[in-house]
């Protein structure tokens, strides 16, 4: 992001609470005025901001660590990692209405736990058990549920957006490409193509350790608003990140180990693979670490969410290469080269280039 982009969006922030649509401006000061009289004020900003649209959650996301005021800093943190979900009864109707009926629902998926045990912006997730319906034997499933409204929401927000961008001309590139990122949050049959093309490039035979959790239905099949998911083994990384002076000494160098190899087999695709794919948010929370004490070299480490994943553009590719070889040998012109290309390039983030899946 250029200094500009910065500026742009800092300049937004306080536009977006001026210009936003009068039923967001309603809800906002709904939440500012339900948070109790005793909260802090960083509880205060993260009650407006789970109020606000999901392009702004997206844009203060982006943003968090340029933020220098404590309490507002505080207040995105907490807001990357919750986002305030539907009610339970709000998420069993979604759900049960994408499997045709609250009948047909207990019947494929009997313990549907509608209070979401996580959730972002754009959709969170549920643990339900699957039913096989020739065996009658139950899986362990998370059922991710996008939020309802999503697209009026988002299309609300850039128009916004719109309005700050022809304020910022030089920027109109980079705010397309946000608004782009945003409208493709709405379409979980990128998504859905995402994790298949996933599991069959990361689950890589020279990374006997690596997983993807794999899709096993999306409903309704022409526009996907649920989709039933294996249920990652293990603990999320961020936990045991979390816990980590806790933790067997073992266990912590196997789960370095592991992710080793998830970065390498992320390397060797965008490196050396035909279609350059990648996950585009690799981080602990995308990441689950099943341990097994008896036998450290069977544990695993299981990718989730290719909700951001896409693939490396020629010129980016090359960029990288450039940037590669000048560190391997020292020789600074290369790098230097690579530089320039990199500051010119916009590395395209899309959900996944045209062909990819087939």
């Amino acid at each position: 992001m250029s200094s500009q982009a910065r500026e742009a969006i800092q300049f937004g922030i306080p536009w977006y609470f001026d210009n936003v649509h009068r039923d967001r401006k309603r809800r906002i000061l709904v939440a500012f005025l339900e948070t109790d009289v005793s909260a802090s004020v960083s509880e205060r900003c993260l009650a407006v901001l789970q109020a606000c649209g999901p392009g702004m959650h997206k844009v203060l996301q982006a943003l968090a660590e340029l933020i220098v005021h404590p309490e507002l800093a505080e207040a995105v943190q907490q807001l990357n990692s919750h986002i305030k979900p539907m009610s339970p009864e709000q998420s069993h109707r979604l759900v049960a209405d994408a499997f045709g009926g609250p009948d047909v629902l207990s019947r494929f998926l009997p313990d549907f736990d509608p209070v979401a045990f996580a959730g972002g912006s754009a959709a969170q997730v549920h643990r339900a058990n699957r039913i096989d319906p020739k065996t009658g034997v139950k899986t362990p499933v998370v059922v991710k549920v996008q939020r309802e409204g999503l697209a009026k929401a988002f299309d609300q927000d850039i128009a916004i957006f719109d309005q700050i961008a022809q304020k910022f001309p030089n920027e109109r590139q980079f705010f397309a490409s946000m608004q782009a990122d945003w409208k493709s949050e709405t379409n979980m049959v990128d998504e859905v193509v995402n994790m298949m093309v996933g599991a069959e490039l990361y689950e890589d035979a020279e990374y006997a350790g690596v997983r993807v959790a794999r899709v096993l239905g999306a409903l309704p099949e022409d526009n996907p608003k649920v989709v039933v998911l294996e249920r990652a083994r293990g603990v999320c990384m961020d936990d045991f990140l979390a816990h980590l002076d806790q933790a067997d000494p073992v266990a912590v160098q196997t789960a370095a180990d592991l992710l080793v190899q998830v970065y390498s087999v992320w390397l060797k695709v965008v490196m050396f693979g035909a279609r350059k794919f990648f996950h585009g948010d690799l981080h602990a929370g995308n990441l689950f670490f099943s341990y097994d004490a008896r036998d450290p070299s069977k544990s695993t480490m299981t990718i989730i969410d290719f909700g951001m994943s896409g693939v490396v553009d020629e010129d980016t590719f090359q960029t990288m290469v450039r940037l590669m070889v000048g560190a391997k040998s020292q020789v600074l012109h290369h790098m230097l080269v690579a530089l320039g290309r990199g500051t010119q390039t916009q590395v395209s983030t899309c959900r996944i280039a045209p062909g990819c899946g087939g």
